[in-house]
């Protein structure tokens, strides 16, 4: 499968099929090991909103330990939100339990970055999505099973001759097929991805990107894609969302936000991107030298302390999320030239 061109802007107005509002996660941690009993709140997720849309694959892009992953949990809601709610087609599955709970994880799947820890290492490709099968779906007849996980295998470019392997005898890019075929089975409205090729060899990466941009035309599911690598997001990705420090700093169609991005901190990294130097982040934001589970401030704004812009209000009050342009939000007190 060729790898594709990255996908133009999405048409609008679109249905939304996921939404959260305000949603945070925090999590409570001993301070130091001399002070076990000191605890202090880790801001994982704080205050972020945003829509997806049916149909479009968006990128969630930032840097390691920025809450991202969190994020996607939340979402498929593997994780309860501290505060706020995520809504799934215009209901509200926030505090969701039990059946309902059940139920509705058939609409949404998440594969995560290590593809091989998240697979039995006993149980042959075949039985990996007899698994998922039978515990989505009424019981069907094995021969109804069997040809269902051919018609993946095929859906995902893995050969039938697989489906009695176990994951010691698959490539690295055979594994996150297989978990992808594995979410495929009962037919989810909406994907997860989180870090799909962040342990691949570069074929396999490509090979990975152009399955999800394939499913995402021939199946219109909609896609989450969460990654590290800005390449990744400008290349197959209708929408960005850019965080850091656990909040969503913009969102905007691809193309504009590379084009004109309007927050500092996507500046600096697409600016940084362009030359090809990481030293550049490093001399003008001084990112590397951030505690990740200490934010440099709660009350104002994360990047204020590396920002060149920053004032006495970025560093007192959180900036509210605006929109500049029509789909393209940005949490900046400023308007910037771009």
């Amino acid at each position: 499968m060729a790898n594709p061109q990255r996908p133009s802007a999405a048409p609008a107005p679109l249905p939304v099929i996921v939404e959260c509002v305000a949603l945070s996660k925090h999590f409570a941690t001993a301070f130091t090991a001399q002070t076990p009993d000191l605890q202090r709140t880790i801001q994982a997720v704080d205050r972020a909103s945003l829509q997806i849309f049916r149909g479009e694959i968006l990128g969630l892009w930032g840097e390691s330990g920025c809450g991202k992953s969190t994020l996607g949990r939340l979402l498929a809601r593997l994780d309860t939100p501290s505060e706020g709610e995520v809504f799934f087609n215009g209901h509200n599955v926030t505090r969701i339990r039990g059946a309902d709970l059940r139920k509705w994880r058939s609409d949404i799947q998440i594969t995560f970055q290590a593809a091989a820890a998240s697979l039995h290492p006993r149980y042959t490709v075949q039985e990996t999505i007899f698994e998922a099968l039978k515990a989505h779906r009424k019981r069907q007849p094995k021969a109804a099973l069997y040809q269902r996980a051919l018609a993946l295998l095929s859906q995902v470019g893995l050969p039938h001759a697989m489906l009695q392997r176990r994951p010691a005898e698959l490539s690295s890019g055979e594994k996150q097929r297989l978990v992808i075929a594995r979410a495929l089975a009962i037919e989810p409205q909406f994907l997860i991805a989180d870090e799909p090729i962040a342990q691949l060899d570069i074929t396999s990466q490509q090979q990975v990107l152009a399955l999800l941009h394939h499913l995402q035309q021939e199946l219109g599911i909609t896609i989450l894609l969460i990654t590290n690598d800005l390449n990744t997001v400008r290349r197959n990705c209708h929408r960005t969302a850019i965080m850091h420090q656990g909040r969503l700093v913009e969102i905007g169609d691809t193309d504009t936000l590379f084009r004109q991005p309007a927050h500092p901190y996507t500046r600096a990294i697409i600016a940084a991107q362009k030359i090809h130097l990481r030293s550049a982040l490093e001399q003008s934001a001084a990112f590397s030298e951030d505690e990740p589970l200490a934010p440099p401030a709660l009350t104002g704004c994360r990047f204020a302390p590396h920002c060149p812009h920053a004032d006495d209000i970025c560093r007192q009050a959180v900036p509210n999320t605006r929109e500049v342009r029509p789909r393209h939000f940005v949490k900046c007190h400023f308007d910037f030239e771009t």
